[in-house]
């Protein structure tokens, strides 16, 4: 089995944060290959940037040699994944477009997703936590 981590899940992997619950954690372990999102970058750099979040490694040296160190893959983002974007239904007021973006591609790539935001469940993607 492949995963894709969410931005949370892939934070609290990298912290080493209690957070990340067993089901998660064993999935994660137990997965062939752990991707990490492009979206989830992008979206790491923007709440860096506006201060709405600290890290307790530095940015480039996090993604360009700690994650892939770590034995996770990145997850570029296709234009399949944005056709598969543009077919999502937006249920409720749930309107994170990177949330949206991870779905897409949890969708389009029949991947589960590990993350705690219950509002992935909406979109009939597999969600582990």
């Amino acid at each position: 089995m492949n995963v894709l981590l969410d931005t949370c899940a892939l934070l609290w992997v990298a912290e080493g944060n209690s957070r990340l619950s067993r089901p998660a954690r064993d999935a994660i372990d137990r997965a062939e290959r752990r991707f990490v999102s492009h979206a989830s970058l992008w979206e790491l750099v923007i709440k860096l940037r506006i201060g709405a979040l600290t890290m307790k490694h530095d940015f480039v040296d996090f993604v360009s040699k700690q994650i892939p160190d770590a034995g996770f893959d990145y997850l570029p983002i296709s234009l399949e994944h944005f056709a598969s974007l543009h077919g999502l239904t937006f249920h409720g007021k749930h309107r994170d477009p990177f949330d949206r973006l991870l779905i897409a591609q949890a969708l389009k790539e029949q991947l589960p997703i590990i993350s705690a935001d219950d509002q992935f469940d909406r979109y009939g993607v597999q969600r582990i936590w």
